[in-house]
Parts: C-alpha cells; structure tokens; sequence
C-alpha cells in the first residue's frame, strides 16, 4: 500500500532527528558540543508535537495509545518538571540542560507514535544502523589528515583534536554505546526472521569493526579515554542527597549534579587523579537519577524498565528488536552515566516500539468537550474531510503554544551562539568582543548563572585596565567606576540565580578580593564569600588556600596559617597548600615547622623545575634561622610546640566559619533587593 506524504514527512523526521542527535555538531556555541547535541534534541520533540497537532486536527482528535509505558513516561515527565521548578526559583538552566532532555525524552516516546506508520519501523532501524555506520566510518578517517575534525577546523577556524579524541557523537563511550545498540537490532531481527537482510549483510561487519573500535578508544591510555566518576563516590553521594527530606523526592534539579558531587564528594577522592574534576553525572543513570530528580524520578524510570524486561522474551517478531535494544540500553545505563544523544535514542527506540505494537492497545482519544477509550483498529479509521471548529482552533491554539517554545529555545541558543563569539574574540585578544557578545547573551537569557559570572569577569579585566592607566581620563575613571558596579551586580546575580553552585560564590569572592582598597568592606564581603563556597564544596582544598592567600594579604598569618593547614588536612599531597602554610608560618616565627612543610613540598614537585629551587632556598634561608635562634635560646625551643615533623598552628582551631566570621565582624552586605536584575545592560 502506497504511503501518505504525511507518513512519508513524519518517516523522515524520525530519520532526521537520529541523524542530526548523533552526527550533527555546530561549532559556533560555547561547549558546542553539548549544546548542539541537546539543543538538537529539544528542537526535535518540538517538531514531533507539530505533526502530532497536525495529525490530531486531520483526525479531529488527540490520541494517546495507552502502553504498559504510558503511565510510567508520564510520571517520569511529572518527576522532571517537580525537581525543575521546586528546586530552584530559575528553572532556566535545567529546562535547557539535562532537564530539558527528559522532557523531550517523554514527548518524543508518547507522540511520535502516533506521526509514524506502523510499517515503517523495520525502515528505521536500518537507517538507525546505516547513521551508526556512517559515524564509524567518519571515526575510522580521525586517524587520517581527511578527517571530520580537519573538516570543522578549517570552515570554523578552531582547533580539535585530530584523533579518535573528537567523536561526532559526543565521545567515543557514546559511539560505544550506539554502535552496540545498532548491533543489537539487526541481530535480533536476524534471528528473528531467520534470515538475513542485504542492508544487514553490509552493516553487520561495520557494526562490530566499530564496537572494536570505539572500545580500543577508550581504554587507559587511549585516544578517547575520559575520567568517569566512581561507583563508590556516585553511591556515597546519592546516600547524602537522601537525607534531606525534599531532595529525597525530587532530587538537588536535573542540571545540578555538579552541585551535589562538590557538596558530597568524599574526602578520599582528594587522592586520585581525578580529585580536581567536577562531574555532571553520577556513575550510572539510577545514581544520577536519584541525586538529580530524587525516589520519584528513580520509581518511575524503573517503573519503565520492569515493563520493557516483562516484555522483552514474549515479543513479536516486527517489535522484538526494538525490546532486545531497549533492554541492552538499560544494562548499558547500569555501568555507564547518562548523556542527552543516548536519552534522545532510546526515546525514538521507545516511540518505534510503541508505533509496532500500537494495534495491541487502546487509545484514549479526547475531542472538544469529549473523551472516549476506543481500539486501535478504530483509531486507523478514515475520518470524515471537514474539520470542526473546535478541532481547528485546539489545533491553532496548541501550534501557538508549540511556536512560542520554539522562539524560547531559539533564543536561548541564540545566547550560546553568542557566547561562543565571545570566546572567540577572547583568542584573538578582542576585549571589546569579548564584552559585547556576553552582554548580548546575558541579554538574550539573563537566567544562566555561568552567562553572569563570565560576564562579571570580563568588566572586572576591563575596569583594572582603565583603573591601571597612568593618564586615565575623567571619562575613562567615570566608566572604571560604572564598570565595577556592573561587575558586583552580575556576580551577585549569578549566586541567586544558582545559591548553591560554590563557583559563583567563588568568583564572587574573587572579585571583592580585586576591589579591595577599591570598595568599603570589600575584603569582608570576598571572606563571606569565600566561606560560601567553602561551605558549598568543603573537602575543595583550594578554596582554603584562596581564602588564607586572602587573609596573608591583611598580615592575619594566623588564620591564613590555619586555614592552609586544612588544605593539608583535605588533600596531603598538595605542594601549594604546604607551600602557603610554610610562608604563613615562616612570617609567625615558627621556623621548624615552616621548613618541615618546605620539605614536604620538595617531596611533592619535580626536582628539575625553577619552583623546586625556589623552595631549597626557602629551606636554606630557615635552617640559618633555626640555627641562628638556637645559638641565640640553647635552651629553648623555637617555639611552644612539639618539634615533630607534623604542623600544629594552634591549640584550638574554631570552624572555618567562626575564623572567618571573626576575621570579618558583623557587616552589612551590599544593597540588594534579593532579586536578579533582568534589565539589558
């Protein structure tokens, strides 16, 4: 039987969209990589629901097949939109991150079925197969000069790797992962119907030489090998989000894991490789499932795997590689972390899946002021050629909807693009380009708090240049001014728009410690700040030693002493801690202890560098001190405490938030009606 141009359309964009998730990369955004590939996903479940609006007003009604899988999808979705919107007051950043990829997850699963001919589905797993073949071969040709990446960087004028590093699809682990699933589904199919198919014939080959080829890439010591965090480190900190009470529910926000893995991360992690790293994702998707959308979230995605393993062995022929594949994913996401092409994936394998078995179940069809439970045969019914009113303005109102979620999403790509031409110009020098594009993002979505932070930044760099001028104009020191209050504003923006993302505290600290001597209380603004942070990511050694450099500038070698001896705590193999603690100690007179910390950090650097002679010279100058003193004091210790090769700063060492507060006394903090300004600058 000949197909409608509208099966035919609603065919085609199902192709488009696997091959645009797993091959398309656009290099004109910041992190274009993740951007493009989420961004892709959302545009596409956008574009599913126009021809499921059309379909629905051709058919005077809107339909919902009622699948084993239709309820759990519905829940999953409800679980996402909960932890998006109660977890934090700008939902922004998670309806455009990780958030926004579940959601098109649970549109695409329940409406693309009803755009797509049952017939069709054989044809889409082969062209699923041959868009995994042709990411194989785009891979293979990374270890030629003919390659993708050598493409990119000559249009583009950028720099990627040219090696198995740079992957179309994201990474080399989520080329793994497909390759894995294409294979699945012509194997099956092959089993199946005991026979094997031309295309399978050509892809099958492709297919393993590409599992080969994708998992050499990422084993220790390849090209593609990427830090991933631990299943220990994952399980630690989903156990600590559960104990409040409402991340429990509806876990910490969709795109904040990262914010969960600073404030949990387990103090032991400061001894690999990977102690510096922040993680967006947990291990596997059940962990970042629950720190992320919390028990609700958890329950309904393995509500969804229970149904697909019942199913998996008592499926039909047509339906059994789409069973056999989703099942494969679910293991897969078991031992790997989630990422938005696998997501986007499985929902089209999801909708196929639906789309075979769909004469298997009723459909809830719902009409102006009506809604009936019919069969599937009846749904397939032909209806009649004039459309109601009231099917004509539900269509009309819903692709109004449809269309303002596009403008949204455009322009909030349009904000990325932006930003990528200020990162751009920032390598070419270009301040004024770097400072225009921001502000156009910011001005385009003034809800991402990275967008604000850059942006705080890069007036903080341009304002200490008109302020360094020796022959700085009246005008050019009325802008510097402007400049910092610009600065001061967004980098408070950022901490509201995200309170718990210990990077915007941080460079909020950051700036107040530049604008010392600049601003009333600045110094005690950057150490309130700085205790955010710490407070927000406590076992990040760095963030210690910031705010004792801080507390060393003011001469307070003490509490800079103390605080640097809790970076030792937190990380024992860090030289600049050590480092720090020795200065701060040297200036306090404490000799030994400052040498015996110099001689840890010798222990710590290379002995061929300029820093380790530093640091000799260092020891040196202490050993003529210590010497000189005990000539001096035979009979005295250089100081009341113990003379072991452990540092002791003080008796009693308070919290850090005590030091800090003590340090600082009570202030008042800079004006703020406690909300974000939305105004273009």
């Amino acid at each position: 039987m000949k197909s409608s141009p509208f099966s035919t359309l609603s065919l085609s964009t199902i192709v488009m969209i696997l091959a645009t998730l797993v091959l398309l990369i656009l290099p004109i955004t910041d992190n274009f990589i993740f951007t493009t590939k989420s961004f892709t996903l959302i545009f596409s479940a956008l574009i599913v629901l126009i021809l499921f609006v059309i379909k629905s007003i051709q058919k005077r009604a809107f339909e919902i097949s009622l699948t084993p899988f239709t309820i759990p999808l519905l829940v999953f979705g409800g679980a996402v939109l909960a932890s998006t919107f109660f977890t934090n007051a700008y939902p922004v950043e998670g309806l455009l991150g990780m958030g926004g990829a579940y959601l098109s997850f649970v549109i695409i699963s329940l409406f693309t079925p009803h755009v797509l001919s049952r017939k069709h589905a054989g044809t889409a797993l082969v062209a699923f197969s041959s868009i995994i073949a042709v990411l194989i071969f785009a891979s293979a040709l990374e270890l030629s000069s003919a390659s993708p990446s050598a493409l990119l960087n000559s249009v583009f004028g950028i720099n990627l790797p040219n090696s198995l590093l740079f992957n179309l699809s994201g990474s080399g682990m989520i080329a793994l992962q497909l390759s894995i699933l294409a294979l699945t589904g012509l194997v099956v199919r092959a089993v199946t119907t005991k026979k094997l198919a031309k295309s399978s014939a050509v892809l099958l080959p492709l297919l393993v030489i590409g599992v080969a080829l994708f998992g050499w890439s990422i084993l220790p010591g390849n090209p593609a090998n990427s830090p991933t965090p631990s299943f220990a480190s994952s399980w630690s900190i989903m156990l600590d989000t559960l104990h409040n009470p409402r991340a429990a529910l509806i876990g910490v926000g969709p795109a904040s894991y990262s914010n969960a893995y600073l404030q949990f991360k387990p103090a032991w992690i400061n001894t690999t490789d990977t102690w510096a790293a922040v993680f967006v994702q947990g291990a596997n998707t059940p962990f970042s499932i629950v720190a992320t959308l919390g028990l609700i979230g958890l329950s309904a995605w393995l509500w969804m795997v229970s149904q697909v393993v019942k199913r998996v062995k008592s499926a039909s022929q047509e339906a059994a590689p789409y069973y056999w594949m989703l099942g494969v994913s679910i293991l897969l996401q078991l031992i790997l972390p989630p990422n938005v092409v696998f997501v986007g994936v499985q929902a089209v394998l999801f909708a196929l899946l639906i789309a075979v078995e769909r004469n298997r179940f009723p459909v809830l069809q719902v009409k102006a002021l009506e809604t009936h439970l019919i069969s599937a045969a009846k749904s397939e019914a032909p209806t009649a050629k004039s459309l109601p009113v009231s099917a004509i303005i539900g269509g009309t109102l819903s692709l109004i909807l449809i269309a303002g979620m596009f403008y949204l999403s455009g322009r909030a790509y349009a904000a990325h693009y932006y930003m990528g031409q200020a990162e751009r110009a920032g390598s070419q020098n270009d301040a004024v380009g770097v400072y225009q594009n921001q502000m156009q993002a910011v001005t385009l979505n003034p809800y991402l708090d990275s967008f604000r932070r850059n942006w705080a930044n890069t007036n903080m760099m341009i304002a200490a240049a008109l302020s360094n001028k020796t022959d700085a104009t009246e005008a050019e020191k009325e802008q510097a001014s402007q400049l910092i209050q610009q600065v001061i504003r967004e980098a408070r923006s950022s901490t509201l728009l995200d309170p718990n993302d210990s990077q915007n505290w941080e460079v909020l600290a950051q700036i107040y410690s530049n604008l010392i001597g600049s601003v009333e209380e600045a110094d005690q603004w950057a150490t309130q700040s700085y205790v955010q942070a710490i407070e927000r990511s406590p076992n990040n050694p760095a963030l210690r030693v910031a705010l004792g450099g801080l507390f060393a500038t003011q001469k307070n070698y003490s509490q800079a002493a103390s605080l640097f001896q809790q970076a030792t705590q937190i990380k024992a193999d860090y030289p600049n801690a050590h480092y720090n603690l020795g200065v701060a100690l040297k200036e306090l007179g404490q000799y030994e202890q400052a040498k015996s910390s110099f001689e840890v950090v010798l222990t710590l650097i290379p002995a061929d560098t300029e820093d380790y002679k530093t640091v000799e010279k260092e020891v040196e100058e202490l050993s003529a001190l210590i010497a000189e003193q005990q000539e001096n004091n035979p009979t005295e210790s250089v100081f009341g405490g113990p003379q072991t090769g452990t540092t002791s700063v003080s008796g009693n060492n308070p919290s850090l938030v005590d030091q800090s507060l003590e340090q600082a006394g009570t202030i008042n903090p800079p004006p703020s009606d406690g909300q974000v300004n939305f105004e273009n600058n």
